[in-house]
């Protein structure tokens, strides 16, 4: 489990943590669980989506699908959005 492991870092450390991360998930001998707020990066990583909303499963899917779903992506994901 990763709460939020790209918090406070640079950006060439969060691409370089994102690959190692990939590196250990693509072996199949573990499931990662990432807790994360760089929407994009975590995208990226996951096989499978869930938001959690005041402690409540808002939206699972894929990301594909999440991203293909605007309105969700509003309503769920905050100003930021996905870039």
């Amino acid at each position: 489990m990763l709460d939020e492991p790209l918090e406070g870092l640079a950006p060439v450390i969060c691409e370089e943590l994102m690959k190692a991360f990939s590196e250990l998930a693509s072996t199949g001998n573990m499931t990662i669980v990432l807790v994360e707020q760089r929407i994009q990066s975590a995208l990226d990583f996951a096989d499978q989506v869930i938001v959690l909303e005041r402690g409540r499963v808002a939206w699972s899917g894929t990301p594909q699908a999440l991203a293909a779903d605007h309105d969700a992506v509003n309503r769920l994901l905050g100003v930021g959005g996905l870039h």
